[in-house]
């Protein structure tokens, strides 16, 4: 007597089907996996844009400072 399916049995069509359902949610995930990257590279990016931005900005700022700070010494020192 042959044995009568099982609900639990699994036919080479739905073992297809799991298949096909996990290369496609293995490809969603390469995908994201991609954009993120990709996100990543442009903020990378501009942290270093705003990085030199800000270093350059810092650097004329100190450079006047010390201008300053000779221009005041001079001046204190013709007052005396």
């Amino acid at each position: 007597m042959a044995n009568p399916k099982k609900k639990n049995d699994i036919t080479l069509e739905d073992l297809a089907r799991m298949v096909q359902k996990g290369f496609e949610e293995t490809a969603k995930e390469k995908e994201v996996n991609l954009r993120f990257n990709e996100i990543d590279e442009r903020l990378d990016r501009i942290e270093r844009i705003l990085f030199w931005d800000y270093k350059n900005r810092i650097e004329k700022l100190e450079d006047q400072v010390k201008e300053l700070q000779t221009d005041f010494r001079q001046l204190i020192s013709f007052k005396k």
